[in-house]
């Protein structure tokens, strides 16, 4: 994992640096003519960082990822997903936050969560039938503040099983792509605090989303472009990556 870390890799050849410079070049202007029609304004995306999300794609095995202003954005812009009438299934311990976001779109929007004990399997089976209208499942685990463990690997089976449509969401902060990759466990979508450890040294607000789903991506790409909540420290993060695996024991 620590080579991963210290090496960035480029996306494709149309990325390749004629200088051969030893760290990603930092794009910083607003707009640009285009790289092969690629790049026009910086809000839906440039170089550097394209440079990143492949990077933390890489780290956490999977095809896609976002980098975008904080965790919190990654949810709500994972949540636009949904429409009125659908409803959610998550965990009752949640980080505050998300559960904040979660009760707005009850009293707003009318998408309704039910809020289950995830580490008991047999919480979530009365709400996994037929035409069900839940439309997402969202996890943490280890989870937030009490950190109980949730068996995210039978939660999606199950899940899938009977409303394959429902989308698994899992929130990683916690563990990091270091000790857990939940798309491995059939999960699909997975978001993260960058601010934590995958920053290390908390002097930048980041949130990243993954996952390998082409579709979903196009989908979760559009809604990012639109609102343009991408962040201007993305090479920050790259050089922590970088560095944080190669300081002195």
């Amino acid at each position: 994992f620590s080579t991963l870390c210290a090496t960035i890799d480029s996306p494709d050849s149309d990325h390749h640096d004629r200088h051969v410079s030893s760290a990603i070049p930092i794009y910083q202007s607003a707009t640009s003519k285009g790289l092969n029609g690629k790049y026009d304004y910086s809000h839906s995306g440039n170089p550097t960082h394209t440079f990143l999300s492949n990077h933390i794609a890489k780290i956490s095995s999977a095809k896609h990822a976002f980098a975008i202003t904080s965790s919190m954005g990654a949810l709500d812009i994972i949540l636009r997903i949904l429409k009125p009438g659908d409803e959610i299934i998550a965990g009752n311990d949640l980080y505050g936050s998300s559960d904040r976001l979660l009760n707005y779109l009850q009293n707003h929007n009318d998408i309704i969560t039910h809020h289950l004990d995830t580490t008991d399997i047999n919480s979530i089976k009365p709400f996994l039938f037929k035409d069900s209208k839940a439309k997402l499942v969202l996890l943490e685990s280890p989870t937030n503040p009490l950190l109980q463990i949730v068996n995210l690997q039978e939660i999606s089976r199950q899940v899938k099983a009977i409303i394959p449509h429902a989308l698994i969401v899992v929130d990683n902060t916690i563990m990091s792509p270091y000790s857990m990759k939940p798309l491995e466990f059939g999960v699909d979508i997975v978001y993260d605090s960058a601010t934590k450890y995958l920053s290390g040294r908390h002097d930048l607000m980041a949130g990243l989303v993954i996952c390998n789903s082409d579709q979903i991506t196009k989908h979760l790409a559009f809604i990012i472009d639109s609102i343009n909540i991408q962040i201007f420290q993305k090479f920050t993060i790259q050089q922590k990556q970088q560095l944080s695996h190669h300081q002195p024991s």
